[in-house]
């Protein structure tokens, strides 16, 4: 049975014996438990066992006729109701049979949750079980309880499991929730995109689901001269490794450029978020839909804003119980298509050569353009790309420039040149000039207005063709 995006090896278990002690608060005839993270009251006479650690485990409270355990494991994304829904299929197989089940809520954290009454049979012997599902943001866990009991106390061992589910608190409350940014097609947000989308992974397949594996053993215990059906369950959750891998490169990528960078886990999937300047934070995803062409891409929505926080890749892996082996080699995963683009403060020249600039004028207005403008089938960036590969090819050094939906000239494209006669200076060329009714006047013109001197970079068309390929023209 399996989840939604991702899959771990399991923990290293250890046992501990727990003596719980009589409160007066927990009311006559039950005792508090606290420890793995979690708090409830069960029966003073009843014996407690607890095995595992708070990412996952189990702790079982029994007596000579019957027993209550709570399990949990990472929330792996499901639904309690499909966990449910799974557990029963484990049930129903070989040669047990389910007679009947039957749907019920029970209070849990001031909540109602899923419960399912199972009669089964086994061997010509039939018992019953009631079973609880529920999720836990604040720890990010699923808890999975099950009650079993003899057919003479079981009304009684109703009332103590939902006593014992009532009283159950879960004790671990580290999630954590970060303001989103608002903005998607903004500076910051674009040259993020670039930069993810400037590698691509080597390994290109798709992420393994977070993976849940969900056991029962039946067996007949001698009571007098019959036998009783007694079963139990075993719950857990793998997540993989290479999810664990991805968010480590990705992380490192991004921090590299200078991004304070995070970890979000949540309900089974992980993202990388990373902050802009303002304290807002972005959510990347690292299962892209084109792998071979991207490592990230951002999020759309609330997604992968809540969860908890890690500060690195080992740091989830432990969480995870995960072993790595060694250090993570970057280059061994990812390999880089690209330079990503840059944000850019040019100046234009301080004193004009007037021969230089009427040649760059004349090359332009010695080329037209074949086609009218038309938006989203030859604009801006159709014009702005010929233009510079024309340029290019005349021996200019020019690079392509591009804004952004808060910039003074909005989304649009255009070509800078590096004038030869100061260091570090440009022009500015308007490749798309038009009459009013489509016609594409000439090559360009040059214009030394201010708004064209900030934008976003790109060298070369390929570069930008890579990066924006629904956009790219992939000239020379």
């Amino acid at each position: 049975m399996s989840s939604s995006v991702l899959v771990f090896p399991f923990l290293l278990l250890f046992v501990l014996l727990l003596t719980a002690t009589s409160s007066s608060s927990a009311g006559d005839g039950f005792s508090d438990y606290r420890g793995m993270g979690l708090a409830f009251q069960y029966p003073s006479d009843w014996a407690i066992s607890a095995l595992g650690n708070q990412v996952s485990g189990n702790i079982s409270v029994v007596d000579s006729c019957g027993g209550i355990s709570i399990a949990w494991v990472r929330d792996p994304g499901l639904t309690p109701a499909n966990i449910l829904d799974q557990i029963v299929k484990t049930y129903n197989q070989s040669e047990v049979e389910i007679l009947s089940k039957e749907q019920g809520k029970v209070s849990v954290q001031g909540r109602e949750v899923e419960t399912l009454d199972l009669s089964y049979k086994f061997k010509d012997h039939n018992a019953k079980k009631r079973l609880a599902a529920w999720t836990s943001e604040g720890s990010d866990r699923l808890f999975f309880a099950s009650m079993s009991s003899c057919s003479v106390d079981y009304s009684r061992n109703e009332l103590v499991f939902n006593h014992v589910l009532g009283s159950f608190q879960d004790k671990v409350s580290r999630e954590i929730s970060l303001e989103a940014r608002s903005i998607q097609d903004d500076v910051w947000a674009i040259v993020l995109g670039d930069l993810l989308a400037s590698y691509h992974y080597i390994d290109q397949s798709t992420l393994s689901s977070t993976v849940v594996y969900a056991e029962v053993s039946n067996s007949l215990i001698p009571v007098n001269d019959s036998y009783r059906l007694s079963s139990s369950e075993k719950i857990r959750s793998e997540i993989s490794q290479g999810t664990i891998i991805r968010a480590d490169v990705v992380q490192k990528l991004l921090q590299a450029s200078g991004y304070n960078v995070a970890l979000i886990q949540k309900s089974g999937q992980i993202w990388v978020v990373a902050e802009d300047s303002s304290g807002r934070w972005q959510s990347v995803s690292i299962n892209p839909k084109e792998p071979w062409r991207m490592v990230g891409a951002l999020v759309v929505g609330q997604d992968g804003y809540s969860g908890l926080m890690y500060n690195n890749s080992t740091e989830l892996a432990d969480d995870n119980s995960v072993t790595l082996n060694g250090l993570i080699d970057f280059n061994h995963f990812v390999q880089k298509d690209c330079d990503p683009s840059r944000y850019e403060e040019l100046k234009s020249p301080a004193q004009e050569n007037k021969t230089w600039m009427d040649g760059l004028q004349s090359v332009l207005e010695s080329y037209s353009y074949p086609k009218k403008y038309q938006e989203n089938v030859f604009d801006c960036s159709n014009t702005s790309q010929i233009c510079w590969a024309l340029l290019k090819g005349k021996g200019y050094d020019a690079r392509l420039m591009f804004s952004y939906r808060d910039h003074l000239l909005g989304r649009h494209m255009w070509v800078v040149v590096r004038y030869p006669y100061e260091d570090q200076r440009y022009v500015a060329v308007e490749a798309t000039n038009t009459n009013g009714k489509g016609d594409l006047s000439h090559l360009g013109r040059v214009v030394l207005k201010d708004d064209y001197f900030k934008g976003i970079m790109y060298n070369t068309s390929k570069q930008f063709s890579w990066l924006h390929p629904d956009e790219g023209m992939w000239l020379d």
